[in-house]
């Protein structure tokens, strides 16, 4: 799958072994990994757990690559509660601030409605990374209840109407 943004172009292919291990090298201590991954994934990591614990390769895991394929981000969709659930979002740490969530997180979704079935996304977030809250506003993400609340550490937002045409 490839697009054309004003960035550059980028395209989304399934991650290979060595850009796992470049993904591995963006979180630099355990509460970066752990926002990132989840509670429960192990730091320090192994190749072997990183991949088992992000489930890289049975869920929907796909690597955002620039022109000359070096990876400048990340991210993963499985079907929750009938909406394309968008997880582990990451722009590579020298790329941020740079919008590039954007065309990430657009072309998951597309993927996923043509995979799930799905016109809406949801995703968890921590309280304290306000700077991906604002981003995931700005894409039309608002903050809503979760169904239970097994994930009462997180925000939980959704998009309120479908964004894909």
């Amino acid at each position: 799958m490839t697009f054309i943004t004003w960035y550059t172009f980028m395209k989304l292919v399934y991650p290979t072994n060595s850009q796992i291990q470049t993904l591995m090298t963006w979180f630099k201590d355990k509460q970066q990994f752990n926002d990132w991954a989840g509670p429960k994934a192990h730091y320090p990591f192994t190749p072997e757990s990183f991949a088992q614990d992000l489930q890289i390769y049975t869920l929907k895991s796909f690597a955002m690559v620039d022109k000359d394929d070096v990876l400048i981000g990340f991210g993963q969709y499985y079907l929750r509660h009938h909406r394309c659930h968008l997880a582990r979002l990451v722009i590579s740490p020298d790329q941020r601030g740079k919008g590039l969530i954007v065309p990430l997180i657009q072309h998951l979704q597309h993927d996923a409605k043509a995979s799930l079935g799905t016109t809406q996304s949801s995703l968890f977030v921590y309280q304290h990374n306000q700077a991906a809250i604002k981003a995931y506003q700005r894409l039309g993400f608002e903050v809503a209840q979760y169904p239970d609340d097994s994930m009462s550490t997180c925000i939980y937002m959704i998009t309120t109407q479908s964004l894909l045409n």
